[in-house]
């Protein structure tokens, strides 16, 4: 992707490394505004730099630890103290926040977030559903024993979460329909806001104060992308990230990210900053500046001003308690029916709501997927879908339509985060909870080869004759490997860690653990 215009004629051009990172952002010119980034050795991010001419708007600096996990990070112009992160040996976050003083997390045998440092604890019951949540420390949680002042939480049969009670008798409650999205949210002071999704988990449409909106998507690429929302145009560039948001009554605006793809910055059309927004770890916004309001914002993702929760597609996220709403319906493959991002929301996103992704990952697969959303804005006149809400869904289908045309000679962008099996297994094997037979059942789902001698390991093989995947239940007699564990290979053959990193036979990392149910 070279560029993106949006239908008021407004044009954000793209430049790329060799190796297809994106590095630089030119604004339109009056502007004056040019973003920049780079990148370590392994593609991960180390700087975003937000520019106007020569002056600052924000900026940001990362160091990685071995795992190319993010170890610091230092902020400019923007209020925000210099952060440190810290993982358990299960890869997920244990420390985040200001390096004088960072909050600590902790993590239940099942990988459920239990404190937030001294103020916060939450705790589940057998099927991961919260039971009660406080902001105080209790040393012995228990579902049947919630303290004075917890908020409680009831769940339906299908595993949705339906209601939020204050300690003080008060209540936020939540309504599904036939396919487990949410339609209904009505907080504690009334004033129900309702929901209309389809069967593919799309939004089509929200009613707030009586007043019904329609929402028009982007259908064609490998995530869905939201183009209008009833009152704003989302114009994307690569990653799948926006950079200009085109309000109905208004001048555009242009959206500036940090590595995780969550708004920090929004500025005019002339390049003044009209707002800046901090969040904790897990996405809830502990600082905003400004007037300007956008709601895009953790993650790139969508947040809706009525209930602060976040739509992520297939589910809603609530970045209070750092879980989605509804159960996974890919638990078996997450090994989390509810929690966010494996344990790790410094590194890694989950915008479909089923399957988390690391960040370097995340961008190439939805950069691509974006290519068939800019294919439509240029050869649909998305100008129309977003100047007439009412027909709004209607004109959507066109659109693809006629994208789907001019991308016939892309690739089959639908499929390419299922196909992206390096990546898929290395989020699989990471802190060892993953079992063998879902690793084998998702291996055989992915069209590998399957093979299996007398009594030996399970080996999963490409077109090409690569073993991708070899699953072994262990042996004493084999020094090192006497617990269950799974092998990677990438599509060149060469032996991968969880992280994506090359090893060695002999390599610690060359071993993933996981449980053995076969």
């Amino acid at each position: 992707m070279a560029s993106t215009t949006d239908w008021r004629g407004t044009t954000v051009s793209f430049g790329y490394d060799a190796n297809s990172n994106l590095v630089g952002e030119t604004f339109p010119a009056a502007s004056g505004e040019v973003d920049s980034f780079t990148y370590n050795n392994v593609d991960v991010m180390l700087t975003a730099q937000h520019n106007k001419a020569s002056t600052a708007l924000a900026a940001f600096t990362y160091t990685r630890d071995e795992a190319n996990r993010v170890k610091t990070q230092s902020t400019t112009v923007i209020s925000e103290p210099a952060q440190t992160f810290g993982y358990t040996d299960n890869a997920e976050l244990n420390r985040a926040g200001a390096t004088a003083t960072p909050t600590a997390f902790a993590y239940d045998a099942a990988g459920q977030l239990t404190a937030r440092g001294n103020a916060s604890t939450q705790t589940y019951d057998a099927a991961g559903q919260l039971c009660w949540a406080t902001t105080t420390n209790v040393s012995s949680p228990s579902c049947t024993a919630p303290p004075t002042g917890a908020a409680k939480f009831t769940f339906d049969a299908s595993g949705n979460r339906t209601k939020r009670t204050e300690s003080s008798g008060t209540s936020t409650s939540y309504a599904y329909d036939d396919n487990g999205y949410l339609k209904t949210y009505t907080p504690s002071s009334g004033g129900a806001t309702t929901y209309k999704t389809d069967a593919d988990g799309r939004r089509v449409s929200k009613t707030a104060g009586g007043v019904t909106t329609k929402w028009a998507w982007d259908t064609t690429a490998g995530l869905d992308a939201l183009l209008y929302d009833g009152s704003t145009s989302y114009v994307y560039g690569p990653g799948g990230r926006v950079v200009t948001v085109v309000p109905d009554a208004g001048t555009s605006r242009y959206l500036h990210q940090d590595q995780l793809g969550s708004t920090r910055l929004v500025t005019a059309q002339n390049g003044s900053t009209l707002a800046t927004y901090t969040y904790d770890a897990y996405g809830s916004v502990t600082a905003k500046t400004g007037t300007a309001t956008t709601p895009i914002g953790y993650a790139g993702q969508y947040t809706d001003a009525e209930s602060g929760l976040i739509y992520m597609r297939a589910r809603m996220y609530d970045p209070v308690t750092g879980q989605f709403m509804s159960r996974d319906p890919l638990a078996g493959l997450s090994g989390q029916p509810y929690g966010y991002a494996n344990g790790d929301p410094a590194n890694s996103i989950d915008p479909s709501g089923q399957f988390f992704w690391l960040i370097p990952m995340a961008m190439e697969a939805m950069a691509l997927a974006t290519e068939a959303t800019v294919l439509m804005a240029e050869a649909a006149e998305t100008a129309a879908v977003m100047a007439e809400a009412a027909e709004g869904a209607a004109m959507a289908a066109e659109a693809g339509e006629a994208a789907a045309a001019a991308a016939e000679s892309e690739a089959c962008l639908g499929e390419i985060v299922n196909s992206d099996i390096d990546f898929a297994l290395q989020q699989m094997t990471r802190g060892g909870r993953a079992t063998s037979r879902e690793i084998d059942d998702f291996a055989s789902r992915s069209g590998l080869t399957r093979s299996q001698s007398a009594n030996g390991p399970i080996k999963y093989t490409d077109e090409n004759g690569v073993t991708r995947v070899t699953i072994k239940q262990g042996s004493s007699r084999a020094p090192g490997s006497g617990d269950p564990h799974v092998e990677l290979r990438n599509s060149s053959g060469q032996r991968v860690d969880s992280y994506g990193n090359p090893v060695t036979r002999r390599s610690p990392g060359n071993h993933q653990t996981i449980q053995w149910n076969h």
